[in-house]
């Protein structure tokens, strides 16, 4: 089974949606989260991913099973929460995510190495919960020319990344 959006699909402020199915986003599909959305399989975005700046629009990845994250097009998720035991690496990231405000790395790597993905950290976005069981292998980005700590590792090993724009 899969649930596929082909049009508009907004989730609302105060709203809890969980998605037992894989979730594909079509090319025509404009998928805005302003609430809170629970992702218990795979995740394919071709399409517009969004969210109001406004809003706190949560999107928890808290897979019984090995997640792929992938599509054609960048999924901008505000807040993103990584959680799923299934493995050290539960989670396969095969396109581009961003980050606008929180990325919450509870349980789980984020193989975006093996799988040529990417994650952006928007201005003012900031991570939380980075652990040696819990972070990304893999490619990061930050544009903004402030301190960051990129939250990043190789295999099942934690090493972070610092940036300073005077180091």
């Amino acid at each position: 089974a899969e649930l596929v959006n082909q049009g508009a699909l907004k989730v609302n402020e105060a709203t809890l949606v969980s998605v037992y199915f894989d979730y594909k986003n079509m090319a025509d599909g404009n998928f805005v989260n302003d609430g809170e959305v629970h992702i218990f399989e795979n995740w394919a975005n071709d399409g517009i991913v969004s969210y109001n700046n406004t809003a706190e629009g949560k999107t928890f990845f808290t897979g019984t099973t090995e997640q792929i994250i992938e599509g054609l097009k960048q999924s901008d998720f505000q807040n993103i929460i990584f959680d799923n035991t299934t493995s050290a690496m539960p989670f396969h990231l095969a396109s581009t995510i961003s980050v606008g405000k929180l990325a919450d790395f509870k349980n789980g790597i984020v193989n975006a190495e093996d799988y040529d993905g990417l994650v952006i950290f928007k201005e003012g976005a900031f991570h939380t919960n980075v652990s040696g069981k819990s972070f990304i292998d893999g490619k990061t980005e930050n544009n903004i020319d402030e301190p960051f700590e990129f939250p990043v590792g190789d295999a099942l090993h934690y090493r972070p990344a610092f940036y300073s724009s005077n180091s």
